[in-house]
Formats: structure tokens, C-alpha cells, sequence
């Protein structure tokens, strides 16, 4: 996660991007109207009026634009700085004003400058809820294709509103790096949590709703159609297509060469292992071993033993049979388990082969 930027240093950014955006308007004309724009800002936070603070966010906004006498925009953004003050003001010990970064984020969803992007961005770092909200609806809304990465931690907020606009967001944006695994990989775990809960647990529909929402998302990023039918296993079998779409992108790099290859490969299947998965990495495992019987003076042996332990719970999850190693098992305790999940493999080829 990035480190919040200082509000000083955001403002000689904003005012940097600013004196690129603008075109031709006298420099005296600048100055008066970013003061007037922090003169309302500090009206504003002075205003315990909740209908007085929206009248002057709403003066701010129209103030935001410099026009010549017929109308035309010569340049934008001057309110820029005042709502960076502001939020800066909101967020600050002494007032903990909430409302007040409110009105700044939603002040600078609405300038049109590209000096208000970063701001936006940075807002999503913000405690609340109702903040995070109105920043990625705004990235959304303006196509802050730069944000994806910083929307993509969203997805993982405990509040599901925030993680349902994250998902939204994230497929208006068109961001596919980071968000489809994270969205899988939330899917297998909501789905995990329906199947546990009791037919009249009121939080089933809220199981079922996110599992939805990440999995309309996640079928629009990656072409994959998402159509489930009504009843818990056809809602399980469209999170298999996922699945099994999420893991082929890596199943490759089981056989890379570099062993830190092989075990990304490994971590990014973890959660999402299914059967179309097992037997490339029961493969893997038994590549792993024999490397660690070969030779008593192997550099990588503490390397593959941690490939086998992980590989272990995947193969145990699938199957249910076999043990899941430990980083101290002995190479007698590693080979019984082998045994046992290529036993259970040829009791199941038929399964394996069309999962």
C-alpha cells in the first residue's frame, strides 16, 4: 500500500500539474481566485451549518473555472488546492472533522482538472467508509485508470459496499492486473462461507450478493461467462469456471526452471486450487522430491521443501486424503503422501480429465 502523501507535498504537486493544465490567464487573475477559493474553504470549516457547508462546496465548485467575457473556460482546477487544504484540515487531530472531508472529496469528484486526480487517489487511504466510497465512485466516473492498484486494495475492505464499488470500478476502468485473482480468490471464500451457514442465517444473502457482484465483475475482465443458475451448486460450478480459468494462466509456471517462478506460480493457485489443478502440481511435487533425493549437497533443498509443504495443503484440499506437510516432515512421511494422492489420482482420472 502506498504511504499517504503530506497534505504540503500534495499541494506543490496539485500546484504543479495545475500550471501545466491552464492556458493563457493573467497571473494576478490566478491568484485572486485560488484565494477566494481558500477563503470559502475556511468559511466552510468554520460553518457548523450542514446546508451552509453544501451552498459554499457548491460556490467553490462553480468558482473552480476562470472564464473570459463570453463564457468560454480558459482554465480550471483553482479550487483544487483549497479542498486538498481542506480534507487536510478535516483529517487533522485537533478536528477529526468528518463532514469536512466530505465536502472535499466530494468538491473535488466534480473539477474537471486533472490536478484533482491525485487527491482522489489519495483520499482512498482514508479511515472511513463513506469516504473510500466517494473517491472510487469518482475515480470511476473520471477513468483514473492510474488509481487501479490503490482501487484493487479496496477489494479486500470488510465493508461490502466498498468492496462491491471496488469491483465496479475496477471493470468501468477495464483494470485486469491484480483484480481478477483478488476477486476469484474472495469468491472461493464467500462461497466457503454460504456453504457453512444455515438455511435462516440472515448474512447468507449478503454471501451470496458479494459472490455475485465479484463474480459479474471478474466474467466482464476476463471473458468469461458468468451466468449462474439458482440453486448453491450452479452458483458453485460458474466460481469453478473462474477457477479453472485463474489457475490455467499459471499452471506454466510450474515447470519454469527458477524455482522462485515456480513457487509465485504455486502462491497465486493457492487459494483457488481445483481439480484442473491437481495433477500438474501432484507432477511438480514429485519433480521436487526426486531433486531432493538426488543429491545430499542440494543449494535449494530448504527452496523445495517449502514448494512440497505449500503444494501439500493444495493437494489435501482437493483430495482429502494425504497429510499437509510441515517444513521439519521426513523424506518417509513426504513419500507416504505422494503414494496416497497418486492412489487417490487414478481412483479419479475420470474426474481429473474433465473437471
Amino acid at each position: 500500500m502506498r504511504k499517504t502523501i503530506p497534505v504540503s507535498v500534495l499541494l506543490l504537486l496539485v500546484g504543479a500539474l495545475m500550471a501545466q493544465a491552464q492556458g493563457f490567464i493573467p497571473e494576478k487573475d490566478k491568484q485572486e481566485r485560488e484565494a477566494e477559493e481558500m477563503r470559502l474553504a475556511r468559511k466552510l470549516l468554520e460553518s457548523k451549518d450542514s446546508h451552509e457547508r453544501v451552498k459554499i462546496r457548491d460556490e467553490m465548485i462553480e468558482k473552480d473555472v476562470i472564464r473570459n467575457a463570453g463564457g468560454q473556460a480558459l482554465g480550471n482546477g483553482f479550487s483544487v488546492k483549497a479542498f486538498v487544504w481542506l480534507y487536510g484540515e478535516g483529517k487533522d487531530d485537533r478536528s477529526k472533522d468528518l463532514n469536512a472531508r466530505l465536502h472535499a472529496v466530494i468538491g473535488l469528484a466534480f473539477i474537471d482538472s486533472a490536478a484533482a486526480r491525485l487527491p482522489l487517489i489519495t483520499t482512498l487511504e482514508d479511515p472511513n467508509d463513506a469516504i473510500q466510497l466517494r473517491a472510487i465512485q469518482a475515480i470511476s466516473r473520471r477513468s483514473i485508470v492510474r488509481a487501479g492498484k490503490d482501487v484493487v486494495l479496496k477489494l479486500r475492505s470488510p465493508n461490502p459496499e466498498v468492496v462491491a464499488a471496488a469491483a465496479k470500478c475496477l471493470t468501468d476502468l477495464g483494470v485486469t492486473e491484480g483484480s481478477t485473482g483478488t476477486m476469484i480468490e474472495l469468491m472461493v471464500q464467500w462461497y466457503a462461507k454460504l456453504l457453512k451457514a444455515a438455511d435462516d442465517d440472515p448474512e447468507r444473502v449478503d454471501h451470496h450478493r458479494m459472490i455475485e457482484v465479484l463474480g459479474r465483475a471478474c466474467g466482464q475482465l476476463t471473458g468469461v461467462k458468468w451466468s449462474p443458475g439458482p440453486s448453491i451448486e450452479d452458483l458453485g460450478a460458474e466460481i469453478a469456471k473462474l477457477t479453472r480459468w485463474w489457475n490455467q494462466q499459471h499452471l506454466t509456471g510450474l515447470k519454469d526452471p527458477r524455482h522462485e517462478v515456480r513457487k509465485d506460480a504455486l502462491d497465486r493457485m493457492s487459494v483457488t486450487a481445483d481439480r484442473s489443478v491437481f495433477m500438474p502440481v501432484l507432477e511438480a511435487v514429485v519433480k521436487e522430491f526426486t531433486r531432493l533425493q538426488a543429491t545430499g549437497n542440494f543449494t535449494e533443498k530448504q527452496q523445495a521443501q517449502q514448494f512440497i509443504v505449500v503444494a501439500s495443503g493444495m493437494l489435501q484440499q482437493v483430495s482429502g486424503v494425504g497429510a499437509v506437510l510441515r517444513p521439519t516432515s521426513t523424506t518417509q512421511e513426504i513419500e507416504a503422501a505422494v503414494k496416497q494422492w497418486q492412489e487417490w489420482a487414478k481412483a479419479h482420472m475420470t474426474a481429473l480429465a474433465n473437471p
